[in-house]
């Protein structure tokens, strides 16, 4: 309980900072624009598709690939504990 209240307090203080500083407009303004925070220049909207094409595709390799090795890892320790009850000997009174 104390965590979640430390995290909330922590996100609220800086969702509040960014928004009041307008960090949060200027890179509103950047995806949506492509203006460039502090200048009077903007990005052309090929360049700003491919820019947040190249975002999207790294962000769904990364999520695969963390998927995969996730996979990869469960069933290493599924394998590593069958073959540990196999070789554990069986109950002295099993059968009664």
């Amino acid at each position: 309980m104390k965590k979640s209240i430390i995290i909330t307090s922590i996100t609220l203080f800086l969702t509040t900072l960014l928004v009041e500083s307008g960090a949060f407009n200027a890179l509103v303004m950047f995806l949506l624009m492509g203006q460039i925070p502090g200048t009077s220049y903007s990005i052309p909207a090929s360049a700003m598709l491919f820019l947040l094409g190249i975002t999207a595709s790294l962000f769904v390799a990364h999520f695969v690939t963390t998927k995969t090795r996730h996979s990869a890892v469960i069933r290493r320790l599924l394998k590593k504990h069958l073959a540990h009850k196999a070789r554990m000997p069986r109950r002295r009174f099993g059968q009664i």
